[in-house]
């Protein structure tokens, strides 16, 4: 509700591009760092984190150039995962049990507490 307020107290004649850049903004990092976690194994909690805040503060400063806002969506998307998977590396003892929970991984049982 309070993104349809804010689109409608805009007096923009795109809504619907002003749509697209608030999703490029918040949700389309979230379906990067989605991805993440499916195709990778080298994903944790805290990389996770710094790629979805790094992406959002990457698309707000790709919105302020003349790119239309699928590109923006791409670029969000992209830069979540490749920032969330760099930053993992920054805390390699984050790791947690992944069995299960990727494609390299669906094959095999997950087993609570097993680590």
């Amino acid at each position: 509700m309070i993104a349809a307020l804010y689109l409608v107290s805009t007096n923009r004649a795109e809504t619907w591009n002003l749509f697209l850049d608030i999703t490029g903004l918040f949700g389309v990092p979230t379906a990067g760092i989605f991805a993440l976690g499916i195709f990778t194994k080298r994903a944790n909690t805290p990389g996770v984190l710094v790629g979805l805040v790094l992406a959002a503060i990457t698309a707000f400063f790709v919105q302020r150039t003349s790119l239309t806002p699928f590109a923006v969506s791409t670029v969000s998307f992209a830069s979540s995962f490749i920032f969330g998977y760099i930053a993992s590396f920054l805390f390699p003892n984050a790791s947690k049990n992944i069995t299960g929970l990727t494609i390299y991984t669906k094959d095999e049982t997950y087993v609570k507490g097993a680590e």
